[in-house]
């Protein structure tokens, strides 16, 4: 159960998202954190548990050329499945990454549907604190790569949308249109792991009907 100063930090915390939506989330949530880039181990594992990502602490260092390329969104999970449903805005398909100043920033080419409309998108996610990439779509979201293989990447988003409300997602991509058995087991166990349960995944790939990049 939660004591009164934590329940009264978790209100300002929401009165200040949706009273400076402009600000950066990371600037909000243990500034004083942000101000060491050095941060310990125990204190940066605090700073992403307060994102939603409940990550061990590792390297986190990836190959640009590993991550530039063509990828399909093959599976969504959201602790709000409503975020992730058809036509809402962050059930997205991506189509192209891009590592740029290696990977300082990435470029998202991916689609949407509004009314059963593909809409064509280009976002750009810039790193900030502790590998996490800040962008902007349909509100402010909270980017981190959680695993990268040669045909596989997985990322968690936290995202806060225009009413400050908060989701925690996931997103797994692939060279293919499709995932093996162990890849697609591998992302269950990485979604349950940030404690979306297994069955708010949703199967993107089956309705994206969208055109290639």
């Amino acid at each position: 159960m939660k004591n009164n100063g934590s329940i009264a930090a978790h209100a300002n915390h929401q009165y200040y998202i949706k009273r400076h939506q402009t600000r950066s989330l990371q600037s909000l949530i243990y500034p004083d954190l942000l101000k060491d880039r050095k941060t310990d181990c125990i204190k940066m594992k605090t700073f992403l548990l307060a994102l939603g990502f409940t990550l061990i602490c590792a390297s986190s260092q990836f190959d640009p050329a590993e991550i530039t390329g063509e990828w399909r969104t093959i599976f969504k999970g959201a602790d709000k499945v409503e975020k992730i449903s058809e036509d809402a805005d962050m059930r997205v398909s991506f189509r192209h990454l891009e590592c740029i100043d290696g990977c300082e920033k990435l470029v998202f080419t991916f689609y949407v549907k509004s009314n059963g409309k593909c809409q064509k998108v280009l976002g750009v996610a810039t790193k900030g604190a502790h590998d996490v990439y800040e962008g902007e779509y349909a509100g402010q979201n909270f980017l981190r790569i959680g695993y990268l293989s040669k045909d596989m990447i997985v990322f968690y988003n936290t995202h806060v949308d225009g009413n400050g409300k908060i989701t925690h997602m996931t997103n797994v991509a692939a060279k293919e249109k499709r995932l093996s058995e162990e890849q697609k087991k591998k992302f269950e166990e990485l979604t349950v792991a940030l404690k979306i349960p297994k069955e708010n995944i949703r199967n993107i790939i089956e309705t994206d009907d969208c055109p290639d990049a």
